[in-house]
């Protein structure tokens, strides 16, 4: 029997389909958690750790979608759409006011976002119908 050959080059469409995943779904996961921290008595502290979790998700996500649109190289394919995710979210967030929180931060976006990337990419293949 002859074995399938993967293809020898990368393709954008599977990196940007998934980074538009990510960015739609960064987008509703924004608008549910002000309005959860707006009409709940849920103290400010806990802003930060969850949107850090959010980020993370929604590269999961971006990994999960691009991993299962290129059919192959999970790994390599969930890393580039949480890359591209990262800065994307980050050359939006130079030019946008940003409010009070420490731009310290980025390193934190950066690993959330190709940590979850990369499982997402790899869970993307794994479950593979």
């Amino acid at each position: 029997m002859a074995e399938q050959q993967e293809p020898a080059t990368l393709s954008a469409t599977p990196v940007l389909v998934g980074t538009g995943y990510a960015l739609a779904a960064s987008l509703g996961v924004s608008v549910l958690l002000v309005l959860f921290f707006f009409f709940t008595s849920l103290s400010e502290r806990y802003i930060m750790p969850v949107v850090h979790s959010a980020y993370g998700l929604c590269a999961l996500g971006a990994g999960w979608v691009a991993a299962r649109r290129a059919g192959a190289r999970g790994l390599i394919y969930g890393l580039l759409a949480g890359l591209s995710f990262f800065v994307f979210t980050i050359v939006v967030g130079y030019f946008v006011p940003a409010p009070v929180f420490p731009m310290t931060t980025w390193w934190k976006k950066m690993l959330f976002a190709l940590a979850g990337g990369s499982a997402g990419g790899i869970a993307g293949i794994a479950w593979k119908e």
